[in-house]
């Protein structure tokens, strides 16, 4: 991946409802020793929302003032919440495009869940 695909992938897809909730950029790691993989941060007081990029698909990673990231889609299990779909075709784009839908979708409620249960 060259330098800042994720940042801009990111941006792309979730810029706007990143914004909305207050979140900003607190890390950004790019290693080009490492193939291009990149990691990506952003935090917003109370919540925090890791994206990494290892010459696959995208993970999105959550986490909590307890201080650990979690994988999203674990989490959303572990919380009650329905797992994202699995697209037919999973791929880079089309299989971050529907974590991301579904983060946007469960947002409300996962954060409702993390403040109570998770820590």
């Amino acid at each position: 991946m060259p330098f800042g695909a994720l940042r801009a992938e990111v941006q792309r897809r979730l810029g706007d409802f990143l914004k909305s909730e207050g979140f900003s950029e607190t890390r950004y790691e790019y290693s080009e020793q490492e193939f291009g993989n990149e990691i990506l941060d952003l935090k917003n007081g109370i919540f925090g929302i890791r994206f990494t990029q290892d010459r696959g698909p995208i993970g999105i990673e959550l986490w909590t003032q307890g201080g650990v990231y979690r994988d999203a889609s674990a989490l959303l299990v572990e919380l009650g919440l329905p797992k994202p779909p699995s697209p037919p075709d999973f791929n880079f784009k089309r299989g971050f495009s529907f974590e991301a839908d579904h983060l946007m979708t469960e947002w409300p409620r996962l954060k409702t869940l993390l403040r109570t249960k998770v820590r």
